[in-house]
């Protein structure tokens, strides 16, 4: 045998050697992926838990609101008996209005009575 020759022992040897280390390698960034995979599977929840909570607080917020608001019927109840209400003094008003008219109307004829009376007396 020369020297650059190696046995069959030390071939299979090198062989085993450079599949284990393919091996090793292959299992090396296998981990790596699945380290990548929950690192990210980690990043999810954390991101779902932060959305998740911004949607709760969302909803404390429109039902603290809610309470804030009427109801339909109670609206409707309510604005019927201020309408009902406005009419009521809108008619008082109209009332009044129109007995001023009177009253102005009636002193003035009264005026005109007495300085036609006093014209006719005092002549």
């Amino acid at each position: 045998m020369t020297d650059d020759s190696i046995t069959f022992r030390e071939y299979i040897e090198s062989i085993i050697k450079s599949l284990d280390d393919k091996l090793i390698s292959q299992w090396a960034a296998h981990d790596k992926v699945h380290n990548h995979l929950d690192e990210s599977r980690k990043l999810a929840v954390t991101e779902i838990n932060r959305r998740l909570d911004e949607m709760n607080n969302f909803r404390e917020q429109v039902t603290d609101e809610r309470a804030n608001f009427v109801d339909k019927e109670t609206y409707q109840v309510k604005m019927d008996d201020l309408i009902r209400r406005m009419d009521k003094f809108e008619n008082w008003r109209s009332n009044l209005e129109g007995k001023m008219w009177m009253l102005g109307a009636v002193i003035t004829g009264l005026t005109v009575i007495i300085n036609l009376v006093i014209k006719l007396l005092f002549k």
